[in-house]
């Protein structure tokens, strides 16, 4: 590989790893559960996987008697990493590069080995290991495929960053609050009212704002989305390329307007996930500010 090329690769890895930490990995090209989602998840998996040994444990056994078959089981547990990794051609605790169909069969189908050897009852034990790997496989893979994490870090930066903007927000949203409190909740019915509701009205009752202004924003997306694809001209992407791998690169002789390619379902999916989060991340300041003033009035 030419120095010309060796340079695309790692600008092309640069911008990737940006998309990652930017919650918005579907937007990466040829995006694939065995070679991206499931080998980024592979240190979770395999420390759920080795922490399994602890299902040796019995109770018809108890103190140094537990010590034999937990060392056995985790022996059993680590040497098929290894014998997994030497039949791949990859040494013996090398990371793999790629989890396939025979690293996911070894995950839910091993551990359950461990019980059905050392427990009375087999069949329910190996059976609730086996539903339990499932679960953390498929949990794994969306946290991990539609990057809930980063974008989870990345929401708790925008939310340090809008703190600038909460005066403005709170002005709007506080005053109107406070003259339907002075109207609703100053009379006496009201209080005699709430006085024999349960704790279940009141977690409903505050369960309700969440959830319609969630749908709300979820009818949003669409439109937002479509917003968010439009440049007016070439210029107007290079200055949003701005601290981004990219950035400095120029657009050549490239004609304006831009032409924005089509979203696929999960890369929809993915930005539309982060733009509900910046969106929820006001609407968290905006709540916590006025809980405090309704924590204030009393």
């Amino acid at each position: 590989m030419g120095t010309a090329g060796a340079e695309e690769a790692g600008l092309r890895r640069r911008t990737e790893r940006w998309f990652v930490h930017q919650g918005l990995p579907h937007l990466i090209q040829d995006y694939s559960a065995t070679g991206d989602v499931l080998t980024r998840a592979l240190p979770f998996l395999t420390l759920v996987f080795v922490v399994e040994a602890f299902n040796t444990f019995s109770e018809e056994r108890d103190g140094w008697a537990e010590v034999a078959p937990f060392f056995a089981g985790l022996a059993v547990l680590v040497g098929t990493l290894v014998l997994v990794n030497r039949l791949r051609g990859r040494r013996p605790f090398q990371r793999p590069d790629r989890v396939g169909g025979v690293e996911i069969a070894v995950f839910l189908l091993v551990p359950p080995i461990l019980p059905a050897v050392l427990h009375d009852d087999r069949l329910v034990d190996s059976a609730g290991i086996v539903a339990f790997n499932v679960l953390v496989l498929v949990a794994a893979y969306v946290v991990t495929s539609y990057g809930l994490v980063p974008m989870t870090r990345w929401g708790l930066r925008q939310l340090l960053g809008q703190f600038s903007e909460l005066a403005d927000l709170v002005t709007r949203a506080l005053p109107l609050l406070l003259i339907f409190t002075a109207l609703m909740f100053m009379t006496t019915e009201i209080w005699q009212l709430t006085s024999g509701l349960g704790i279940a009205f009141f977690v409903i009752a505050a369960l309700f704002p969440f959830l319609g202004g969630t749908l709300f924003l979820l009818l949003r997306v669409p439109e937002e989305l479509d917003a968010v694809a439009r440049f007016d001209s070439w210029a107007t992407v290079a200055a949003l390329a701005e601290g981004t791998p990219l950035a400095g690169l120029g657009p050549g002789d490239l004609a304006d307007p831009p032409r924005s390619p089509r979203l696929g379902r999960r890369a929809w999916v993915n930005v539309g996930l982060v733009l509900v989060v910046s969106q929820s991340v006001q609407i968290l300041l905006v709540a916590t500010v006025v809980g405090l003033a309704y924590v204030a009035f009393g």
